[in-house]
């Protein structure tokens, strides 16, 4: 419910029913969901969201050693960027990104793991690869628009109204991304109430299934 630019209301559907939910502020994090929200806000002016598609690839291997790190090049943009996760038995899994997965968009996944392995052979000459497994994912990141469609320079925090709405850009920024919904809050005024009891009917969310046992099942 939204009355002079200002939402006054948010009705939720849980698994106890309906519940009516009163805030001085609503920060907006919902990644791509931001858009269905931001459609909800009838009278209030919501910045506009871009899609950036990318196609990552996935390797595991029993005995990769753990890395994290960024290759650079002439480009601005750099050619890979790396990070390690584990499955569900404990096996690591590198996660490739950065221009890898922006250039290979229009690439099958046998031809994507080709171009993964193909570089991580040149600038990981000394790793060895074989034995290992190889999976590609397609995901769309989600970022306020940004002219050309390019990545955004940095984090985005908009407040409109008593509505904030946020995207990191990137994950690692998100810490940056806190300080400045922390700036944009009014704080709360004397004597101001809250009341949680009742949420506590409502069941937790589960966690999902990490990318990695999903890809590798």
């Amino acid at each position: 419910m939204v009355e002079g630019g200002r939402i006054q209301a948010w009705e939720l559907q849980g698994e106890g029913g309906s519940y009516r939910i009163e805030a001085g502020h609503y920060v907006l994090a919902a990644g791509q969901g931001n858009e269905a929200l931001g459609a909800e806000l009838t009278g209030v002016e919501v910045p506009l969201m871009q899609r950036r598609p990318l196609h990552q690839v996935c390797v595991k291997k029993v005995g990769l050693k753990p890395f994290y790190g960024v290759a650079l090049g002439s480009s601005t943009k750099p050619p890979l960027v790396v990070t390690t996760h584990y499955d569900r038995a404990g096996v690591p899994v590198w996660y490739l990104g950065g221009d890898l997965a922006e250039t290979g968009l229009d690439c099958s996944e046998e031809e994507q793991i080709g171009r993964a392995r193909a570089l991580l052979e040149k600038l990981l000459p000394w790793v060895d690869w074989s034995g290992a497994e190889w999976r590609t994912h397609r995901v769309h990141r989600a970022e306020a628009a940004h002219p050309g469609g390019h990545r955004p320079p940095g984090v985005y925090c908009a407040k409109r109204g008593n509505a904030v709405m946020v995207w990191p850009s990137k994950l690692a920024l998100a810490p940056a991304l806190s300080d400045e919904v922390l700036k944009a809050l009014e704080k709360p005024k004397a004597g101001g109430g809250r009341e949680f009891k009742g949420l506590e009917g409502w069941a937790s969310p589960p966690l999902p299934e990490p990318l990695w046992d999903r890809l590798f099942s």
